[in-house]
């Protein structure tokens, strides 16, 4: 009898453990069935808008009639949640069906340069062994191949420079290749991130657009990070931050699209991708000219890929072109740790961040630097004859520091060096540098930028200039970790 009852409990353990895998198997079943009732019933739903605009435009409307056009069947189709139309725009409209996020825009549809030779292409370049925190560069241009002739080669050339300043790999996820799972896949392990692509600021958020939905869920949907607008999509930093693999690292976003800093977009976007990992988020308060986005990252990329902070590039990149945009009214705005969405984006920003794409070295260079100081403050008396020649010795035998130098924009590092190190300007010159490197490690040498001497030979007033830029990024931040006096 007892052995009964064990071959029972036996049995029914057995039958159990059998049953959990058909339970499993049942709900997934379930989960793949209900997912592709939901983007069969977005399909319909869009089936009848594209015909609406079809006929209307094939009639000869006006764009407004178009969009008037589509707006009417888009009331009619028994899908569509009547009282979830919204950003109603001169481009179009936001909608919902079963909560899905939708959206019409006429102005992405049909006013494109568009001629499509490649529909989707990733390429990966490879420019050398690492040799900064995280030097790989991601590329993502969901128009380029003929989506939108209008992009160029601008930032293929940039991301490659970028690339070979980091020694690092670049991947570019072009056409219907730059899908959601895509991107935020090929966010881990990547340094710099460029958005070449359109944007638009809707439901509360800022959006990338794509030229394609593939792989975009009726969850991503509903939970309103991905926006669904025919056979193409928009995705913001939620989108990014649900769906990466690992977190970002030592990351920087640049996003050369419009909207993605607009106040209605309320930094939903940024904020996001600072969740995600990321360290450092560039975007425009409104919509940005090719030609003025254009001017501005080539100051900027250019000053990052010499070593320099993204205070520095900024700085460098206002006072060379100004703001908002040169031909249009964005302004460009940033968003660290150091630097929060703005209460108002379209006013100028006071940018205070250090990240650097060379962050993993910040270190060595303080060092070298730290060097060269204790060379001219502990040895001025007993080798006042030899400081010279010791002080060179130390630049040129650590690339670094040559590296720092060179943040001096405008000279040729020989020029640097030999001015650097002629009295009376060598100490100023010096402690400028290790500001500059050593404000993470509350090295507060800002003090003494006030006191820079004024007697040096040729390019004086070019090397007070840089002295200045580099006390306005980082002085002001400097005072921020100074204890309060007792």
């Amino acid at each position: 009898m007892k052995n009964r009852r064990i071959l029972s409990v036996i049995l029914a353990v057995v039958m159990l453990f059998a049953v959990v895998p058909v339970v499993g198997l049942a709900e997934s079943a379930a989960g793949i069935a209900n997912e592709a009732a939901a983007i069969t019933k977005l399909d319909n739903v869009w089936a009848q808008l594209d015909a609406a605009e079809a006929e209307a435009i094939a009639g000869g409307a006006e764009k407004t009639e178009v969009i008037s056009a589509v707006f009417s069947a888009a009331l009619n189709t028994g899908l569509v949640n009547i009282d979830s139309f919204s950003d109603m725009s001169e481009d179009g409209f936001l909608f919902t069906v079963d909560g899905m996020y939708n959206a019409y825009n006429f102005r992405l549809r049909n006013e494109l340069d568009k001629n499509v030779e490649v529909k989707g292409e990733t390429t990966v370049v490879s420019y050398g062994s690492k040799d900064a925190g995280s030097a790989d560069v991601l590329l993502i241009g969901p128009y380029y191949g003929g989506y939108d002739n209008n992009f160029t080669d601008q930032y293929r050339n940039e991301a490659a420079s970028i690339a070979e300043a980091t020694c690092g790999n670049v991947t570019i996820l072009a056409g219907h290749d730059a899908t959601g799972p895509a991107i935020a896949q090929n966010y881990t392990n990547k340094g710099v991130i460029i958005y070449d692509s359109h944007g638009i600021a809707m439901n509360g958020s800022s959006y990338l657009c794509l030229t394609t939905n593939s792989g975009i869920t009726s969850e991503d949907y509903t939970n309103g990070w991905a926006v669904r607008s025919g056979s193409e999509a928009y995705i913001d930093g939620r989108y990014v931050e649900n769906h990466i693999s690992a977190p970002a690292s030592n990351t920087i976003v640049w996003m050369a699209i419009c909207e993605a800093m607009k106040r209605s977009g309320n930094g939903v976007t940024a904020n996001a991708l600072l969740r995600a990992g990321v360290e450092v988020v560039y975007g425009y308060s409104q919509s940005v000219t090719f030609g003025g986005d254009y001017l501005y990252e080539a100051v900027f990329w250019n000053v990052m890929k010499q070593g320099g902070t993204v205070c520095e590039a900024i700085t460098e990149m206002k006072e060379t072109y100004g703001v908002p945009d040169p031909y249009g009214d964005a302004y460009p705005i940033v968003v660290s740790a150091d630097d929060p969405y703005p209460e108002n984006p379209d006013a100028d920003q006071d940018v205070f961040t250090q990240y650097t794409i060379f962050r993993q070295h910040g270190f060595e260079l303080g060092i070298a630097v730290r060097g060269v100081m204790e060379v001219l403050y502990g040895f001025m008396q007993r080798f006042s004859g030899k400081i010279r020649q010791l002080a060179l010795e130390g630049a040129e035998g650590h690339g670094a520091l040559v590296k720092i130098l060179r943040r001096l924009r405008g000279l040729e590092a020989e020029t640097v060096l030999h001015k650097i190190i002629d009295p009376p300007v060598a100490l100023g010159a010096v402690m400028v540098i290790v500001s500059a490197v050593h404000r993470g490690h509350q090295m507060q040498a800002a003090p003494l930028l006030t006191d820079l001497p004024g007697q040096v030979p040729g390019d004086s007033t070019h090397v007070l200039h840089q002295a200045r830029n580099i006390l306005k990024c980082h002085g002001a931040q400097a005072l921020k970790n100074v204890s309060p006096a007792a």
